[in-house]
């Protein structure tokens, strides 16, 4: 441990010393704190977003689990108070999320604590999170509602055809599905096969939270979802919820009958919490999140909630943050957060070409969100070691190119359309023109190539014959679970697995607080550092073609493969 080091801890724990001394050691915290669980729950917290954005309804940033997390550290680390009440609303994150959510309440638990959870709307996200909780409290009008899940989406081949418009699609394989809802008028066969597997592990995941948490068999939870909706008082004889109590009456009934228990919001209590004292490592790890649709450019968040288009990951923001993390002598290993549904092929290429650099320096774990597919696997194909949770959509190993075709709207409207060209393609991405048997050759073709070495990628990072990656890939969607039994994952978790793992890879001490910092792109453009090439340059099919970074080829997955609750 350097000198500065073990000044600056010495300094900061004497001003924590004097904190706690202050306010008795925590000694004036109440029995339980309160805190309001409700909202998407992104992973990491976000940075802040500009005033005006955080004045529109759909600007405001959730509790993120990171945020959640480090307070209810605070909280097990202040002896005086018993435990938390989680006053649960609508949660409005996927199952994955919901998982972590678990598990972050879980190790809260693990250190001594109660957990007792009160909410009002019984639907099956907010139940969820509710099982992880020692006590289930809700007030008698509530309502359990239809604890289901779903899969599907709409097709809008035969109304997009009314209005003259065709889209024309080469995707590889079968179940590459993302451009299905335009090209088509039904499922493939391919397509409902893939939902119902994902579906059927997703609601096993379900079955299994419930029944690990109330006590009851998998037939009979089962049994009781058929049943929903319910009343409050059903949904209690069923041992669904163990008490029906008003918020006003938690007071007395957390007391036992003696008196009442303090309960405290967050916001009160937090002064009164005891900080903790923490000797650092000299190495931290490093957190690079890829979050949104992988595009080829600089990273953009929008404030409109368009599906797939909101957050934009920018290749060249994602490598400038993993070359950040390279250069800095303190990132002793690196966790890569992916929560993306695949995007332009060239640039999660050109991504994976980073990981692939910064893992010959550095140990980089990655980690799964809801989502990492497609583009998504592809830039996390080269990590040592890959988290997920069990209900993580991954996979969706293949390729699609197409575009929308709009020759007999331009006649319907009387339009009409000239142009002038040089070059035998250079109209094949133009809306105007149908696709012709070369044109058609010639993108079956480039995706071939592209899916080929989307293959090779994860052949080589995941150590697997090109012939095993074929028979998990053909743009098949897997859960995490699923996954982890084909070696597309390596550790089923939540973040905090992964920091683990990052933290044993990179030999970091055990004895030692390691702090975890995120890693942002530089302001100012830096370039790779040189290393030992061992092999193939991997130009190959990526070299920056102009063909390709115009977005010919994409690895995508559908944007709305996402449970409805």
């Amino acid at each position: 441990m350097s000198v500065g080091l073990l000044l600056q801890d010495t300094l900061a724990n004497g001003i924590r010393l004097l904190s706690n001394a202050r306010n008795g050691w925590g000694k004036h915290a109440p029995d339980y704190v309160l805190i309001d669980l409700k909202g998407a729950f992104p992973e990491r917290a976000s940075p802040p977003r500009p005033a005006w954005q955080r004045l529109l309804p759909f600007g405001r940033q959730s509790l993120s689990i990171e945020e959640l997390s480090d307070t209810l550290d605070l909280i097990a680390g202040t002896p005086r108070v018993r435990g938390i009440v989680l006053r649960i609303g609508s949660i409005e994150a996927g199952l994955a999320r919901v998982q972590n959510l678990r598990a972050t309440i879980g190790r809260f638990q693990g250190q001594g604590k109660r957990v007792v959870a009160h909410l009002s709307l019984l639907d099956l996200p907010a139940y969820l999170v509710a099982t992880a909780a020692d006590e289930i409290i809700v007030p008698e009008t509530a309502m359990a509602s239809a604890f289901g899940l779903s899969l599907g989406g709409y097709f809008l081949k035969d109304a997009l055809a009314s209005y003259g418009i065709e889209v024309e699609v080469e995707a590889i394989a079968e179940y590459k599905t993302a451009m299905d809802p335009f090209r088509r008028s039904e499922m493939s066969e391919a397509h409902r096969e893939m939902l119902d597997a994902i579906i059927d592990s997703q609601f096993e995941d379900v079955v299994a939270a419930i029944v690990g948490a109330r006590g009851l068999s998998p037939k009979r939870v089962r049994a009781l979802i058929d049943e929903t909706p319910m009343t409050a008082e059903a949904a209690r004889e069923a041992g669904l919820v163990d008490a029906l109590l008003y918020e006003d009456e938690l007071p007395t009934h957390l007391a036992g009958g003696n008196g009442r228990a303090r309960i405290e919001t967050l916001a009160t209590a937090r002064g009164r919490l005891r900080l903790p004292y923490r000797w650092r490592s000299p190495g931290v790890v490093g957190v690079v999140s890829l979050e949104g649709t992988i595009m080829p450019g600089a990273s953009r968040r929008f404030p409109l909630p368009i599906p797939l288009f909101s957050t934009l990951a920018g290749s060249d923001t994602v490598i400038q943050a993993l070359r950040r993390a390279e250069r800095d002598p303190r990132v002793a290993a690196v966790v890569f957060h992916i929560d993306s549904p695949g995007g332009h092929a060239t640039a999660s290429d050109l991504i994976w070409r980073e990981v692939v650099r910064l893992g010959r320096k550095k140990p980089v774990v990655a980690y799964m969100g809801d989502v990492a597919g497609s583009g998504g696997y592809y830039v996390l194909a080269g990590a040592q070691h890959i988290v997920a949770q069990s209900a993580s959509l991954t996979g969706s190993i293949g390729v699609v190119s197409g575009k929308p075709t709009a020759k007999e709207l331009l006649g319907k409207a009387q339009i009409q359309h000239e142009y002038l060209a040089r070059g035998r393609h250079a109209m094949l991405y133009h809306p105007a023109l149908a696709w012709d048997d070369e044109s058609r050759r010639k993108v079956r073709t480039m995706a071939e190539e592209v899916y080929v070495l989307f293959k090779r990628r994860v052949s080589e990072g995941r150590s697997m014959a090109e012939e095993e990656v074929e028979q998990v890939a053909r743009g098949r969607v897997w859960t995490g679970k699923q996954a982890l039994e084909r070696r597309l994952v390596d550790t089923l978790g939540d973040f905090e697995v992964a920091v683990e793992k990052a933290k044993e890879l990179a030999g970091l001490p055990v004895d030692r607080y390691v702090p975890v910092v995120p890693i942002a792109a530089p302001k100012r453009f830096t370039l790779p550092q040189p290393f030992q090439e061992n092999g193939d340059r991997a130009a190959g099919l990526f070299g920056g073609t102009r063909e390709l970074l115009r977005g010919g080829v994409w690895a995508l997955m559908p944007w709305d493969l996402r449970l409805r609750w």
